[in-house]
């Protein structure tokens, strides 16, 4: 088997194991997460002293949900992701997250034509989810490849995290060429920057 189809299988076996263990998450724990990390994003002075815009994201499923961000910091911009049907992001300005609306695959996004598009290297801060993350900053999605693109198009100063659960945290995932690294992964139990061995 050829070294792509080798990767794609594993990742495609830690995808369906990592969504079978996140049915065991329960609505309280997701609720009790979330507000956990909603104010270690909050209380981060290294991902907020020059830090203006915020790519966040609207959860869907089993995710984390940061839509407390906007109370808690209401003069950062925070801007939301929508996915188009050649698999690329836009990001578009978002005031509250009660303006989303039910978009693709389920997810709640903006509003195309209420929502200002903000160029993807005006973004300082992106807060990613994922399936699975591992402790040297790679990131598992749910295979389209929609945020390796768009963080691929990112300013050199703008900071990448991904969001999620301890539970999601694994030894290793391994990386292709455009597969684009984290900075270290924001759980419940805190800020944990990378470690590049």
């Amino acid at each position: 088997m050829a070294q792509g189809n080798i990767i794609y299988e594993g990742k495609k076996r830690l995808r369906a194991q990592m969504r079978e263990h996140l049915k065991s998450t329960t609505t309280d724990q997701l609720q009790q997460f979330s507000a956990a990390i909603c104010s270690h994003i909050a209380c981060s002075k290294h991902l907020l002293s020059s830090t203006n815009t915020i790519a966040i994201f609207a959860a869907h499923s089993k995710e984390i949900d940061l839509s407390e961000l906007h109370e808690s910091l209401p003069d950062m911009r925070f801007v939301y992701p929508f996915c188009h049907k050649d698999k690329i992001l836009s990001f578009h300005t978002v005031t509250s997250p009660t303006n989303l609306i039910l978009g693709s695959y389920g997810i709640s996004e903006p509003k195309l034509s209420e929502h200002s598009e903000v160029d993807t290297a005006d973004v300082d801060l992106f807060l990613c989810p994922g399936l699975a993350f591992a402790i040297n900053g790679a990131r598992l999605g749910h295979g389209g490849g929609y945020y390796d693109r768009a963080l691929a198009t990112k300013s050199s100063r703008a900071m990448v995290w991904g969001v999620g659960m301890n539970i999601q945290i694994v030894d290793h995932i391994t990386c292709e060429k455009h597969d684009q690294l984290m900075q270290g992964v924001i759980t419940e139990s805190g800020i944990m920057a990378a470690r590049h061995d």
